[in-house]
């Protein structure tokens, strides 16, 4: 146990990896509960105390060391981890009464609260958020001290917050960029919340002097909220309009927000105004660097002010015993500046965190026992419904429709008392104002825009997650209104209503959550469906018999039943139904109570549009009840067909049956027997006219026949084949070459073909790939239905021969040289060939060189291949150079080495990329990893066989899978472990491990250039962390941080699997064991070297040390203000651990000389200044 709580201690070092940091915290925090005594006694564990207690005496008695200080420092530098859940853990396990950490020896607040006030100095937010929690922990450590102390640091930063709101009140430019404002209100929000520690002092210590600082500390924290958020909200409105918003601001409800145009002009007046206040001129890029400071915070002050805004009342209404009573005028300036705050913002994450902030003020007022006071949301939401009912005329939606939905919504959802009932008035308020105009009108913005403000708030309704259960019963009249809205002809309706179908359906359907929406679970059959929603027969029913092609309202309403359970599923169902016209109530069987339906929905298998053509298709197999009479009656259609017959019905009518038959396979042998002797079928296949028909013919014929060795499908067969080859020699003059869906039925032709073929005699099926193949040259989509085949034959099985497969490879081979292809066929190609050098006996001397020629070709980039073929060429790259390494016979030995030094430049140039090319990185960077698991450990045994061993091709290969190894895709690692993982390893059930495979790539490393001095010099350059020498670099990390070079949300940490940090220490301890294999051979050179670089890091030590004691202060008491510059301590890790090496190597020559020389006291001067991660 005491060795689990050491490595967990160990690993928290700065700039950990979210995953080490979070595994290590929750360790310490299980070994804190089950070992440690709260002050109550109690412990947090389900074991007997008198086992815990044997086991402390026995076992773990003084090995654990809880509470020491090198945990209370790990803890602290997780403090500024990136990731808000690692600082709040970290927090609690410091603040923990059962940790002892403050009250054994503790921090020194001073210097917390020194840092703190650096951190809030930052524009950046999570410097904010950790300056927040330092104070916290500072005002934590003073409760230690007196309670006189801890109240007069809450006032200070009370102080400090009208500071900087006064300065962000005279120059908002400045201020943004040196003093922002939304890090103190954070930092309030945090103190504030810690009611039982914080704030029951100050309220002690009020008792004590008789004076009431709880009062004045939260009068301020509100009084400040208010004026921050309304400061905020009027200098996003340009000066020209600052008379309207006032005018305005007298009814929160009526304000309107103002565009990101006027927000961006009133920013860039804000800047102006400082620059003459300044007597400047910014650049162009310092005053769009501005604007973002300014837009930044504003942004931060609302967001940070909503939750300071709802903690104050939260401390007054909550049951803690702090007295400090809000009235009701007080409560209704908060619910206004709530409401101001929705109305006259467009920033999506503000409004989104206000009505955060505003649900639970709700929750908090509806649970008053004053009935004024309770029912405040209920009347703020009745005034929201009323405006809705107001006829007038709205000067933009989108400055609207962004923050009444939600406000509605979270008022509703903090609504304790009857919010069930507030949901109802909001609903069917909504609905029954909705419009009812024809949707040919003219758009009239006294309707069309109030109209579209309800479907956005049905919307914000219908996807909130606590209303879900208490929505179901208005999900009828709430589709209802989604319709209506459909069927209008102005934009902005219907994409409202756009938005809540996507909303609503699935809810309705009772469809789960997945990647791709509405995908399967379809658990409601079309008669639950007719029941529940009445809204959907009647919609339905009311387009008659005739065909539509132009009707939105009718493509949603085909969508939503073609989601459907299929009626054939539920045919023994007898829900009742309601009449429409009657509105009485009958049974009856199923089938009788769909087909009005279903002639519906079949009469739209006549429409003009494609979309409705194919969703009634897909609606008939819903719907259907009998498949089998439909299917019958859509072939005898085909049979009885003439001239005459319409090519979309047809279509339609046998996408249907297709649908019909994949839905319930059972039917198909009786519609075989109808059509067993009649060859309309594949007639119809070979004389329509029609692409579209003649792909469904296919579908069809695959079936109902998936046997192919009935006589007319091998005849329909050789017919087709003849039939493309005809086109393909025919050129674009071909007849019907230029129809529309030519090219789709060539493919769905050519797909068919194939497929018939897997079940012929190996000769038959040789014999139709090759005419293919040469039809595909000429024919692009006939190569893709191929390269699909080829691709699963090549991976399932082999259904050629050695011959068949090298004759394929070389065609393909000739494709991608001749350039007349298309991009995806050829990046398909070439993967296709890469999985043909993979099959046993393939590869042969004359396709391994043209291959390799291809490859290198589209690799380095000289043909417009795209991203994709030139990832792709890298693989086959490696594949021909991994078998022309094994086999002599492959490759050319006089060209082996350039072709090798060149693949791996290919392959750091495809790393080096990554950042200019993030959206196409990926691909890239995964195929350059499956190119070392292929390549990689071939190349290196050839490389250090060579004579002598080309160390240039060793240190690459190393470089390369180091950098995949770190990796934070999965993908990448898992493929770059395998490069070079031990055999005893590769045998293990279990994946191995990336953190393994670093290991053995390290040992491999040192084990094949054991002796050499070349490793000790690549290990050593590997030490340097920076170009510069280390105190300009030291300087650099504790200067103020540069805001114009790097972005305002840039996180410091590296997010890498492997942290450079741990690989320091790979470097530092291979170094020696490589430095002590080189002592042999290289004695004199060795010590020459390291000599020198001792002379190097004398200096090194001596400057460093130098800037860090003016840093600190002479006394080196104040390492806390290192912490939080995770690149400082790897520059300081990476200059210990080459003085490690140095004294390593030069230890003998020390001893010689009987002293252990001015390195080491250099290094002990570092150290009294700077404390190094115990890895």
């Amino acid at each position: 146990m005491g060795g689990i709580v050491s490595q967990s201690v160990s690993h928290l070092f700065p700039g950990a990896s979210y995953q080490r940091a979070v595994t290590c915290l929750h360790i310490l925090d299980a070994v804190f509960g089950t070992f440690c005594r709260a002050p109550t006694g109690k412990r947090r564990t389900i074991h007997k105390e008198a086992d815990l207690d044997a086991f402390l005496r026995q076992e773990a008695n003084g090995r654990l060391q809880l509470g020491s200080a090198r945990m209370r420092t790990a803890l602290l530098h997780c403090l500024f981890h990136s990731v808000e859940e690692i600082r709040l853990k970290a927090f609690s396990l410091l603040t923990s009464e059962a940790s002892h950490f403050l009250e054994s020896g503790g921090v020194v607040h001073e210097e917390l609260w020194s840092l703190a006030r650096r951190h809030l100095s930052s524009p950046r937010p999570q410097d904010g958020a950790i300056g927040a929690l330092l104070v916290q922990l500072s005002l934590v450590c003073l409760k230690q001290v007196s309670d006189a102390e801890m109240t007069s640091r809450l006032l200070e930063v009370c102080d400090q917050a009208v500071t900087n709101f006064v300065a962000l009140q005279r120059d908002i430019a400045s201020s943004s960029a040196d003093c922002p404002i939304h890090g103190w209100l954070l930092t309030l929000t945090t103190c504030l919340s810690d009611v039982e520690g914080i704030l029951k002092a100050v309220e002690r210590h009020s008792s004590l002097t008789g004076v009431d600082y709880v009062g004045t500390i939260l009068n301020e924290a509100l009084s400040l909220s208010q004026s921050v958020l309304q400061y905020v909200l009027r200098i996003m409105v340009p000066r020209d309009q600052h008379n309207v918003a006032e005018e305005m601001a007298t009814q929160p409800l009526h304000r309107v927000a103002p565009s990101f145009e006027d927000t961006e002009r009133a920013f860039l007046a804000l800047v102006e105004n400082s620059q003459r206040a300044r007597r400047t001129t910014f650049t162009e890029e310092e005053r769009q660097l501005a604007i973002e400071r300014i837009t930044s915070c504003c942004w931060l002050g609302i967001k940070n002010g909503c939750l300071l805004l709802e903690q104050v009342p939260r401390i007054s209404l909550g049951a803690n015993g702090v007295s400090y009573p809000l009235d009701y005028s007080s409560l209704k300036g908060i619910m206004d500046t709530f409401v101001s705050v929705m109305t006259a913002c467009r920033h999506r994450g503000a409004i989104e965190s206000c009505a955060e902030s505003l649900r639970r003020f709700c929750q908090l007022v509806s649970s008053c026992d004053d009935a004024s006071t309770a029912e405040m949301p209920s009347a703020v939401l009745s005034e929201a419904l009323k405006h809705w009912s107001e006829k007038k005329s709205r000067s933009s939606l989108t400055r609207r429709s962004a923050g009444l939905p939600l406000l509605v919504k979270a008022l509703i959802e903090g609504d304790r008392k009857d919010a069930q009932s507030s949901l109802r008035r909001a609903v069917l308020s909504v609905t029954r104002l909705f419009p009812a105009r024809p949707g040919h009108l003219t758009p009239d913005n006294n309707l069309d825009v109030p109209a579209a403000e309800k479907l956005h708030l049905l919307c914000a309704l219908a996807g909130s997650s606590p209303l879900g259960e208490a929505m179901r019963v208005h999900h009828n009249a709430v589709f209802e209104a989604c319709l209506e809205g459909l069927d209008s002809s102005v934009w902005v309706v219907k994409n409202a209503a756009y938005q809540l179908y996507g909303t609503v359906a699935p809810r309705m359907l009772g469809q789960k959550r997945t990647r791709e929406e509405f995908a399967g679970h379809d658990t409601l059959t079309p008669m639950k469906v007719f029941t529940q929603f009445p809204c959907v027969m009647a919609a339905l029913s009311g387009f008659g018999e005739r065909p539509r092609g132009d009707s939105e309202q009718l493509f949603f309403i085909l969508d939503f039943l073609s989601r459907l359970r299929p009626a054939s599923h539920d045919q023994n169902d007898r829900t009742v139904l309601f009449d429409m016209d009657k509105c009485d109530i009958y049974t009856s069987s199923t089938r009788e109570k769909l087909e009005p339906f279903v002639a519906v929905v079949r009469t739209q298998l006549k429409s003009r549009s494609w979309k409705l053509r194919l969703l009634a298709a897909r609606c008939l197999a819903s719907l259907c009840p009998l498949p089998q009479d439909e299917v019958l009656s859509a072939l005898s259609a085909l049979a009885s067909s003439g001239e005459t017959t319409s090519y979309n019905e047809l279509q339609a009518r046998l996408r249907a049956a297709n649908v019909l038959l994949r839905v319930d396979p059972n039917c198909i042998p009786a519609v075989v027997d109808c059509f067993a002797d009649d060859a309309v079928l594949s007639w119809w296949v070979l004389a329509s006219r029609n692409c579209f028909v003649q792909m469904e013919l296919l579908d069809t014929l695959s079936l109902l026949y998936p046997d192919p060795n009935h006589a007319w499908k091998s005849d329909l067969c050789e017919a087709l084949l003849k039939k493309l080859e005809g086109f393909a020699a025919g050129g674009t003059s071909a007849p019907g070459h230029s129809t529309p869906g030519h090219e789709l039925l060539r493919k769905r032709q050519a797909a068919w073909l194939l497929s018939a073929a897997t079940h012929h005699r190996p000769p038959d099926r040789t014999t139709v790939v090759t005419s293919l193949m040469r039809v595909a040259k000429a024919e692009s989509h006939v190569m893709e239905a191929l390269l699909e085949f080829l691709g699963d034959a090549c991976r399932t099985d082999s259904m050629f021969s050695v011959g068949v497969w090298q004759q394929l490879a070389t065609e393909l081979v000739a494709y991608a040289k001749s350039g007349a292809h298309h991009r995806t066929h050829l990046a398909d190609t070439v993967e296709l060939l890469e999985s043909l050098l993979q099959k046993q006996d393939v590869p042969n001397p004359t396709l391994v060189r043209e291959c390799l020629s291809v490859s290198q070709h589209y690799a380095l980039g000289q043909s417009a291949g795209g991203t994709t073929v030139r990832a792709l060429s890298l693989a086959l790259w490696s594949r021909c150079l991994k078998l022309s390494l094994e086999n002599p016979a492959f490759g050319t030995p006089a060209t082996l080495g350039e072709s090798v030094h060149t693949w791996l430049s290919s392959l750091a140039a495809a790393l080096e990329g990554r950042p200019e090319a993030e959206t196409t990185a990926d691909i890239v960077w995964f195929q350059v990893a499956r190119s070392v698991r292929t390549t990689g450990h071939t190349a290196f045994d050839w490389a250090s066989r060579c004579d002598p061993p080309d160390h240039v091709v060793l240190q690459s290969v190393f470089d390369i899978t180091l950098q995949l190894l770190q990796d934070g895709d999965p993908r990448i690692r898992s493929e770059a472990t395998a490069a070079f993982t031990y055999e005893a390893r590769a045998l293990q059930p279990s994946p191995v491990q990336p953190n393994l495979a670093v290991r053995d790539l390290f040992k491999r490393m040192v084990q094949v250039c054991r002796g050499q001095l070349e490793v000790v010099r690549f290990l050593m350059d590997k030490l340097h962390a920076c170009d510069s020498s280390t105190h300009l670099e030291v300087e650099r990390q504790l200067g103020t941080p540069n805001f114009s070079t790097s972005g305002l949300f840039e996180q410091d940490e590296s997010e890498v699997f492997f942290e450079p940090m741990v690989t320091l220490f790979l470097f530092r301890d291979h170094l020696k064991v490589a430095a002590d294999d080189s002592k042999i051979c290289h004695g004199t050179e060795l010590e020459a070297l390291f000599s020198e670089e001792e002379s190097k890091l004398l200096g090194e030590l001596k400057e460093t040390c130098a800037v860090l004691e003016a840093f600190l202060g002479q006394s080196g008491e104040q390492e806390l203000q290192l912490y939080g510059k995770p690149k400082l301590h790897y520059v300081l890790t990476a200059l210990l651990c080459r003085v490690d090496v140095t004294a390593h190597v030069l230890k003998d020559r020390f001893e010689a000389e009987g002293t252990a020389g001015t390195l080491q006291v250099q290094r002990r001067r570092l150290m009294q200044l700077w404390t190094p991660p115990a890895l």
